[in-house]
């Protein structure tokens, strides 16, 4: 009669299959950990460069009108860049002259992105000139 051993353990094939199963999940795992953590932080750059365009525009809305011109405005965005730690020439501010209904100004403040993933931001600002006067528009 043949006697019997029993043996404890796992043989090294079930091993390999086990581990190999396991650094499938973990190349998973982070896979998704590299994509979310690259989504953080463009939306961080996203929210801070719309926060430096609105931050501009309130300064144009109170600003003087003799102040704002393209140095000034320049000056203005590269202060705010500095700040904000936003990479250079990102952040481009052109001025449109109005005339209808009222002379006036229109300030277009365009975020370029240093990724192409991400799409441009404008925000625009109107500021009228109504020199002199209590009524900028007719009343109906």
């Amino acid at each position: 009669m043949r006697s019997r051993s029993t043996q404890f353990g796992f043989t090294v094939a079930e091993c390999i299959v086990a581990l190999a199963i396991l650094a499938a999940m973990i190349a998973t795992l982070l896979s998704v950990q590299v994509v979310q953590s690259v989504r953080i932080g463009l939306d961080t750059r996203r929210m801070q460069a719309e926060q430096t365009l609105g931050n501009l525009a309130d300064r144009i809305l109170v600003a003087d009108p003799a102040d704002l011109n393209d140095a000034t405005l320049a000056a203005w965005a590269d202060e705010a860049k500095q700040v904000d730690q936003l990479p250079v020439e990102n952040i481009e501010v052109v001025i449109h002259p109005e005339s209808n209904p009222i002379a006036g100004r229109r300030f277009e403040l365009v975020w370029h992105p240093e990724s192409k993933q991400m799409p441009q931001h404008r925000l625009v600002v109107w500021r009228f000139d109504a020199p002199n006067s209590k009524e900028t528009e007719q009343q109906p």
